[in-house]
């Protein structure tokens, strides 16, 4: 089952360093029914813990500023969110997505994001690889420099000049 070798991928990159792992519950859930509920130090979203011992510190859900916050605070960090693919690549973080396809496919060609699926070999290696200092040499792709905006008022200007002078050479007012 793909939880379980995603589990011991987890366990084995857990004795190099902490993983933090702020569970939904129904991943939780589906956690403890498998009995695998074990292996994983789960913290009360309450209590002042300790996250620097290596292993899988589990965390209730975070808020979006504070999961932002954890993030670019990450050597690396494994997912199977699009989104979180994406502000990886941003953020110039490697992301190791625990799927076999992507919706952002410019995230594994451009970005920081390796498509590892539940291989729990690929994963370990692939955590290896960047825990050792030899993360995939990635860049932003283009058009996410944060400068949308300019580009898109850029464009409505140049429209609405264009559309003045259609107005004016046709008479219109």
């Amino acid at each position: 089952m793909w939880t379980k070798k995603i589990m011991a991928a987890l366990e084995a990159i857990g004795k190099r360093v902490p993983i933090i792992f702020p569970f939904h519950p129904l991943t939780k859930k589906q956690l403890l029914a498998l009995g695998l509920g074990e292996k994983v130090r789960f913290h009360n979203s309450k209590e002042n813990v300790d996250l620097s011992s290596p292993g899988i510190h589990g965390l209730d859900p975070l808020g979006y500023l504070d999961f932002l916050s954890l993030m670019t605070r990450a050597t690396l960090v494994l997912t199977d969110s699009g989104g979180i693919q994406e502000e990886t690549a941003v953020l110039d973080i490697p992301c190791l997505t625990l799927r076999d396809t992507t919706e952002r496919p410019i995230t594994p060609k451009e970005g920081t994001n390796i498509l590892v699926w539940n291989d729990t070999k690929k994963i370990v290696e692939e955590a290896s690889k960047i825990l050792d200092g030899k993360a995939k040499k990635a860049k932003i792709p283009e058009y996410w420099d944060g400068k949308t905006a300019e580009r898109i008022i850029k464009i409505l200007a140049e429209q609405g000049l264009k559309s003045r002078e259609l107005t004016k050479t046709k008479g219109m007012r």
